[in-house]
């Protein structure tokens, strides 16, 4: 489910979808750091501290420099796209390849930070990627879409995004933002509603 606000994504009413729309689809889910701190950003390590980042290992994901200077590393450029290690539930690595984020982390390989960047608006940008006209992706009747492993939790703020020559789902707005209710590993609605009390929580373990 999805909820217009963080403290509403358990118990709201979902928002209505009325229609499937067409083509493809994104939630990006955007997480914003200090890029010139020496504790968030560890050159030694080549690790990012983000604290209950949310993120699972094999996840692909955006960096943006936000503005400032691009921390240090071959090929790290803003707006290049790797995939997410997570050492811990606050503490990631970046990779080359999927393998190496899901693989054995004694033989991956990881990028290698050489010089933290400037400016505080550094963003990981998590974005999951749907067909909204592929079948059951979007269950109306049930008000929810159901997008495999789709790596989202309760209460994170997601901002949906209309592709190409697509048609937006019925009931929701092209770059508008919603919060997520988890109903499962593949499955999630969006909501209305300001109160909430969390209900149901992704197992990260």
């Amino acid at each position: 489910k999805l909820a217009n606000s963080a403290a509403n994504a358990g118990t709201a009413t979902a928002i209505a979808l009325t229609s499937v729309g067409t083509g493809t689809h994104t939630f990006s889910r955007t997480i914003t750091f200090d890029g010139s701190s020496a504790t968030v950003v560890d050159v030694t390590n080549n690790t990012i501290t983000l604290p209950a980042h949310g993120l699972n290992s094999g996840d692909y994901v955006q960096y943006n420099n936000g503005g400032g200077t691009s921390i240090a590393a071959v090929g790290f450029a803003s707006g290049s796209s790797w995939w997410v290690y997570a050492q811990d539930a606050n503490t990631i690595k970046l990779c080359p390849t999927q393998q190496d984020a899901i693989g054995d982390p004694a033989t991956a390989t990881y990028v290698d930070f050489t010089l933290t960047g400037t400016g505080t608006a550094h963003t990981i940008v998590k974005k999951v990627v749907f067909d909204t006209t592929a079948s059951g992706v979007v269950d109306t009747a049930n008000e929810q879409l159901n997008i495999p492993a789709h790596g989202l939790n309760t209460g994170e703020i997601v901002q949906y995004q209309v592709g190409d020559s697509a048609t937006a789902i019925g009931g929701l707005t092209d770059n508008e933002t919603y919060v997520v209710q988890f109903i499962d590993d593949d499955t999630i609605k969006l909501q209305n509603s300001t109160t909430l009390a969390p209900t149901a929580y992704r197992d990260w373990e």
